[in-house]
């Protein structure tokens, strides 16, 4: 999954990654999307 300077991936590990990043992204904007909104508004002052 890395190029051959085994720095950089190649097209199939950039896939993988792509796709891993999108699924987390995606599985904690689902997190969100079903919170009550006051339950965000108390995490979002808590910052």
């Amino acid at each position: 999954m890395a190029s051959k300077d085994y720095i950089h991936f190649n097209n199939r590990g950039s896939k993988v990654v792509a796709k891993t990043i999108f699924q987390s992204i995606q599985k904690e904007f689902e997190k969100i999307k079903n919170k009550p909104k006051k339950q965000i508004k108390k995490q979002n002052n808590k910052n």
